[in-house]
């Protein structure tokens, strides 16, 4: 597998393709389970994938950072023996994306789960962790929602 890409897809399908503890870590900031008005994004939907795609995550890769909603951090953590680690994102005014603020939902920060395979070193944590705070850097200074994964790369 190649080394610094980013793969855009329906992530069950592409996960169920790839081997064992092929991916270093996993960066996800998946629906919320929070608009009700939205199939793709309900609170049904949501409790119904979110085991299997964890299951998925956990089995490629050591580590996910998973961007979600205060809401839905009991669903996810449910039967979870890897809870590493909450962050809270305090977002700074106008860091607003995906046109939350035209539902009228604006949040001054978002938690962040470190969800960690106990065998990986606090080292690779960290670093982990020293990627997320640069890409939301990158996110805020450039503004824009409509930013490419992979130019975050180069």
């Amino acid at each position: 597998m190649k080394s610094n890409v980013v793969i855009c897809g329906d992530c069950l399908p592409i996960m169920s393709d790839m081997p064992d503890k092929c991916v270093d870590l996993i960066v996800t900031d998946p629906p919320y389970g929070v608009r009700k008005e939205e199939e793709w994004d309900n609170k049904e939907h949501f409790i119904e994938c979110v085991n299997e795609w964890l299951s998925e995550c956990r089995r490629i890769s050591p580590l996910v950072i998973w961007f979600c909603a205060g809401a839905m951090i009991p669903e996810i953590l449910k039967h979870r023996d890897d809870f590493f680690r909450l962050l809270i994102w305090n977002k700074p005014d106008g860091s607003q994306y995906a046109g939350a603020s035209n539902n009228n939902i604006w949040y001054s920060s978002e938690p962040i789960l470190l969800l960690v395979k106990r065998m990986i070193g606090i080292k690779k944590v960290k670093k982990a962790v020293m990627v997320i705070l640069y890409l939301m850097q990158e996110l805020l200074r450039r503004k824009s929602s409509d930013i490419q994964p992979q130019s975050l790369l180069s």
